[in-house]
């Protein structure tokens, strides 16, 4: 387990870092050198725009035949400040799945030892199966990486 909440733990700093990167380079100024790195994007027919009062144009362009409405909207959709929260998510879903799943181990281990009664033994193993699950279902979107290991996928 810790190979894996390594491995997610890594892939989320870099997508930090990609977005973080992002606001910087897309964010406004102002006349005054104001800027805002909130890192929210909004998309017109012209191009992506950062969303602050100090854009001076856009950091994407293209017209209808170039950047079509939807992509534009998609792309603006996912913003930096959308991947951060996301991140952010993610990474307070971890920090509450880790403990339980080293507890449901231990208790686990007690239960195969005969510390426990019998009846136990599904129970911890059902929850331990799905908090397992959960972990590895959050580095799905990540298999194509050359630190995947393939016993991390899941049957769908």
């Amino acid at each position: 387990m810790t190979d894996l909440v390594g491995f997610l733990t890594a892939r989320w700093d870099e997508d930090e870092a990609m977005a973080r990167a992002a606001i910087e380079k897309s964010a406004g100024v102002g006349v005054y050198g104001e800027q805002d790195r909130t890192g929210r994007w909004r998309a017109t027919t012209d191009g992506i725009y950062a969303d602050t009062p100090y854009s001076n144009g856009p950091f994407a362009v293209g017209t209808y035949e170039h950047l079509d409405k939807e992509v534009g909207a998609y792309i603006a959709a996912y913003d930096p400040s959308r991947v951060l929260a996301d991140i952010a998510a993610k990474r307070r879903m971890l920090a509450e799945l880790v403990p339980m799943i080293e507890t449901l181990e231990e208790i686990d281990e007690l239960a195969s030892n005969a510390v426990l009664p019998a009846e136990y033994c599904g129970a911890i193993g059902r929850d331990r199966s799905a908090s397992t699950r959960l972990l590895r279902l959050l580095a799905a979107p990540y298999a194509e990486h050359p630190g995947f290991d393939p016993a991390w996928r899941t049957d769908d």
